[in-house]
């Protein structure tokens, strides 16, 4: 009976010892962007959660946490290590907050072979940053940062607000990488436009010079509120000088450690954007209206003979957004149709084609809109000059046959326009054709000439120097289809294939300080290098990244097929 006893105490104890053995653990950790302990965050920028799981035996499932989905969040690492059957796992998430608060995250929980395991809670404060002097500083000791500023803080809904991106940088060895952000429509509240960039320059900041590279864009909110533009990162790397003293340096370069990337983020914006005054006006636009004009080209025609009708509107307003696709107060005895409509500079134009139908002395009543400005905040009725417009009889002119006036005319289907009848002019034409055999002969003719043409460029043994000499045609045609389709991500390989056949690399063999030695080797000055190699990264981030389209990095792909032909 002693002995059972016994033995029941031994079993117990190697039961207890067992299961301390299998014993599992969770636990949550904060840390910023850049890897330090935290308890603090910025509102829309990003910062870190890790996960730590435990485990000496048996298994753990993947994570479940507490809180986490109300956040935009989403997995950015994981580490596993075993020593001796003890495993330890780590989860990374990357989190953004975009409303100041204090937020508790977590219980983390996972499935053991023990049961449920759970972890601690963590308390992150999210608030605004306003300290300038700290930034100030910050700056200082940094060689490269990104800064996010917009012209206005405090809006109306439907206002314009321009937003710039910049990335300043102290070394030139430092080349941009990509550029990335927040996904812009999945941001409520906000419409993004006229995106533009990039743009290269040089500003000085608390007496420091930088280099920067640029972005533009303009946003409209569509909602009031407080908005949070959250914090966009550039991926950038600095290429390290190398030390000519030390015999080994070039040896470590080989391996890979004279590259040393980088990412840094810019701060988020905050739009406190209010509602409109209550009104029962139809409102064209929200902001600054400096003019709005007409004019009549030209001023004088013939009966039913087009004429041009021009509005114009110049201010500080969403133009993308402003529409006027009617005409008030029109001549019973004309007809119009809406043109085209197109934005320069800070003025949008509208034309319009009109036709008078009956001669005489006439006027284009004023036209009007109506808009909330925003530095008086009221709302404002501006409207054009009255135009005169003089018609002239015209004896051909058959006002009968015409389609009555009307005040507007669908252009896709015209049926005032009637097809000739020559029913009655038919005769027989007698065409000479040029006999088949000769025809053949040309032909035959044609493709030997070609032939003989190729056969002795190959012969030469430099085939290659036909493809040289039309690597650009063909670069620009398939520049013009990009541009068609707004493919930008297709420009990476058009300029990896014009470099390869112009100086004679493998395009395998391409790579971004390849293709420099050859640009410095064709006598480009640094500044241009280094222009390059900013337009190279971007069509990278293009060509390897989900972002959208610029309108002006087309207009610097023309740019630099034109400067490589010419030094190439």
């Amino acid at each position: 009976m002693m002995c059972k006893i016994v033995g029941n105490k031994i079993l117990f104890i190697i039961l207890v010892l067992f299961s301390a053995f299998l014993h599992a653990e969770i636990k949550l950790t904060l840390r910023d962007i850049d890897g330090n302990r935290t308890k603090d965050a910025v509102i829309g920028k990003p910062f870190l959660l890790d996960v730590h799981m435990q485990s000496h035996g048996g298994t753990m499932r993947y994570p479940i946490i507490d809180g986490l989905e109300e956040f935009t969040a989403h997995k950015s690492g994981f580490q596993l290590n075993t020593i001796n059957g003890a495993s330890t796992a780590i989860y990374t998430y990357q989190v953004r907050i975009d409303k100041p608060g204090d937020y508790t995250l977590g219980p983390a929980h996972s499935q053991t072979s023990q049961g449920i395991e759970k972890s601690n809670t963590v308390i992150i404060s999210v608030g605004k940053n306003n300290d300038a002097q700290k930034n100030s500083n910050i700056l200082r000791t940094q060689n490269a940062f990104l800064r996010l500023t917009a012209n206005k803080s405090s809006v109306f809904v439907g206002e314009s607000v321009s937003c710039l991106l910049r990335f300043y940088y102290t070394s030139n060895r430092t080349n941009i990488r990509s550029i990335g952000g927040p996904d812009e429509q999945k941001i409520a509240g906000v419409t993004f436009y006229q995106q533009r960039g990039p743009v290269q320059g040089h500003e000085e900041v608390d007496g420091i010079p930088y280099d920067y590279v640029e972005w533009h864009w303009n946003i409209t909110p569509t909602q009031s509120g407080n908005i949070v533009i959250p914090a966009y990162f550039v991926d950038y790397h600095i290429e390290k000088k190398r030390n000519a003293s030390n015999r080994f340096a070039g040896l470590l370069g080989f391996f890979g450690h004279r590259i040393k990337e980088k990412r840094t983020y810019s701060n988020a914006l905050t739009l406190t954007v209010q509602e409109l005054p209550p009104t029962d006006k139809k409102i064209s636009g929200v902001g600054v209206i400096k003019k709005f004009w007409s004019q009549l080209k030209p001023p004088t025609a013939k009966q039913g003979e087009g004429m041009v009708l021009t509005l114009g509107v110049q201010g500080d307003i969403d133009l993308s957004s402003l529409d006027i696709n009617q005409l008030e107060g029109m001549p019973t005895s004309f007809k119009w149709y809406e043109s085209k409509q197109y934005i320069s500079g800070d003025t949008k134009l509208f034309e319009f084609i009109i036709q008078g139908l009956e001669p005489g002395d006439w006027q284009i009543s004023p036209q009007q809109l109506v808009y909330f400005d925003v530095a008086t905040k009221k709302y404002k009725t501006i409207q054009t000059n009255m135009l005169a417009v003089n018609i002239v009889k015209d004896d051909a002119f058959d006002t009968a046959a015409t389609v009555s006036a009307q005040t507007s005319i669908d252009v896709s289907n015209k049926t005032d326009l009637q097809p000739l009848d020559y029913s009655d002019v038919w005769y027989k034409v007698q065409e000479k054709a040029i006999p088949w055999p000769w025809f053949i002969g040309i032909l035959l003719l044609a493709f030997l000439i070609w032939s003989i043409f190729f056969l002795k460029a190959f012969l030469r043994g430099d085939g290659h120097t036909i493809e040289k000499k039309y690597a650009f045609a063909y670069a620009r045609e398939q520049l013009k289809k990009l541009v068609e389709n707004g493919d930008v991500a297709s420009l990476y390989s058009i300029f990896m294939y014009v470099i390869a056949v112009r100086t004679g690399t493998a395009k395998t063999a391409l790579s971004e300080s390849v293709i420099r030695t050859l640009l410095q080797n064709a006598q480009f000055s640094r500044d241009e290098v280094s222009e390059w190699q900013r337009f190279f990264a971007s069509m990278q981030s293009y060509a390897f990244s989900s972002q959208k389209t610029q309108d002006d990095i087309f207009e610097h792909a023309k740019k630099w097929l034109d400067i490589l032909e010419k030094r190439l």
